[in-house]
């Protein structure tokens, strides 16, 4: 008998589960995999009423009577009360139209009896229920399961069918622009940020870490030791036989004590962060963590003389790891971090008047427009200093900072910029500023970039 005395009963799958697996299951219904996948399982899209937020779930999808429907036990479904837009995504296809939910008890009970009886017992799970081996269900069964099943029936457009890879984009990265919208990310990674910050303070700690001597962020350099040295593990595992055991071993542990200052060097350029980059950073961080872990216990069960095991969890932290590498991919190709933010900038190669020499304050900086870009233009005197307003470093706007010992401070994160060539004086950022030389003709002062670079004058 059932632990509740009822032969029908709800057998929900954990939550825990249901946080591991649902991402995995948006990835594979988005991928060229969808078709592969069992039928029964679609991806539900829907806004919220009362937030507009975007909604994207994996569902089980039923037949009632030939038409598609969704069963839910969750809050979610109130948003079709009444009806409400919504799109699907099944067998590699998306098709767009409406939901409307029925949780009317007699209703909803009719429709999720006539699916047990087409289903079988054995399939009882399919809907999260449970039935007692040799009871045939009732609609007094479901009427008295609290919550009771409630159906959301979809009546979707006939029109053409677009293929899911029609959105833009691969499934994957899809995955990691919901990972840029994920709010809910913001309130660990502020108390991740308030904990690391006083361990990397502005100066030269700061500077050393960010790669600022370099000329380059330091945290792309790093990460090959334990990236390289975890891979060569696996290899000589999967290849190398008994006698490449030791050694395999060996590359294990250097790859860990090699994340210390990959780590080290990731969490300074974090800090540097805001909004969807810090989301994305975070999770990279947060699954580079879990790979460091699967390594440290697979080092440990190759000690322990449990080598299969050993070489299993160090193949999970490998593909970990290619995970993280994409999302750190993204962080730099797709979001720009580390990236010189002036790279494209097109300043003007021939002598421009930009402002009249009347119009600059002794002293202290003033944005201009010189075309599609911002100059930072100082007066000294009878010196003028010309140089891009879009810091190198994360893009402050270096005409709103302060002048100290003939340099302009990014009042964003204090990156520090000789006025006299745009050099660095003091870090995080990696890369110059670049300057105009200037002139005045007239009353107008003129300026042009010196050293355009090519691919700042003809990106391609």
């Amino acid at each position: 008998m059932s632990t509740n005395g009822q032969p029908v009963t709800r057998q929900d799958p954990p939550r825990a589960l249901s946080t591991v697996v649902n991402p995995a299951l948006r990835v594979l219904l988005r991928s060229p995999l969808a078709g592969r996948l069992p039928g029964g399982l679609i991806l539900v899209r829907f806004s919220g009423r009362k937030t507009g937020r975007e909604y994207e779930l994996p569902v089980g999808i039923h037949d009632v009577d030939g038409r598609p429907a969704v069963l839910s036990n969750s809050r979610w479904r109130e948003n079709f009360r009444g009806g409400a837009p919504v799109s699907i995504v099944q067998g590699g296809v998306i098709r767009t139209g409406t939901g409307t939910l029925v949780d009317e008890p007699d209703a909803a009970a009719a429709i999720a009896l006539g699916l047990l009886r087409e289903y079988g017992p054995e399939q009882a799970p399919r809907m999260g229920l449970r039935i007692e081996p040799g009871h045939e269900p009732t609609v007094e069964d479901l009427r008295r399961l609290d919550p009771m099943p409630a159906f959301i029936l979809l009546d979707l457009d006939d029109g053409e069918e677009l293929p899911a890879a029609a959105e833009g984009g691969t499934a994957l990265y899809r995955s990691v622009e919901l990972i840029e919208r994920a709010q809910v990310l913001d309130r660990p990674a502020a108390a991740l940020r308030a904990a690391v910050a006083p361990l990397i303070p502005h100066g030269p700690v700061k500077d050393t870490l960010s790669g600022t001597w370099l000329g380059h962020p330091l945290h792309p350099v790093t990460v090959h030791v334990p990236i390289g040295a975890w891979l060569s593990a696996l290899v000589l595992d999967l290849i190398g036989g008994r006698r490449s055991r030791r050694a395999a071993d060996e590359l294990v542990a250097v790859g860990i004590l090699g994340t210390l200052p990959s780590a080290a060097a990731g969490a300074s350029d974090w800090l540097d962060t805001t909004g969807a980059e810090r989301r994305v950073g975070l999770v990279h961080a947060t699954g580079n963590v879990l790979a460091l872990l699967l390594q440290v216990w697979s080092l440990v069960a190759r000690w322990r003389g449990r080598r299969g095991r050993g070489v299993l969890l160090s193949a999970a932290a490998n593909g970990l790891v290619g995970f993280t590498g994409y999302l750190g991919g993204h962080l730099a190709y797709n979001q720009g971090v580390g990236v010189d933010t002036t790279i494209f900038d097109a300043g003007p190669t021939d002598w421009t008047g930009v402002a009249d020499l009347a119009d600059l304050p002794e002293g202290r900086p003033v944005a201009v427009p010189a075309g599609q870009i911002s100059l930072l233009l100082l007066r000294d005197g009878d010196r003028l200093h010309a140089m891009d307003n879009r810091c190198t470093h994360r893009g402050g706007p270096l005409a709103d900072g302060e002048v100290v010992d003939g340099c302009i401070v990014c009042p964003w994160h204090q990156s520090a910029f000789r006025l006299e060539d745009g050099t660095i004086a003091e870090g995080p950022a990696v890369r110059p500023q670049p300057s105009y030389e200037t002139r005045v003709t007239g009353t107008r002062v003129e300026v042009r970039r010196a050293e355009p670079k090519g691919l700042r004058r003809n990106a391609v």
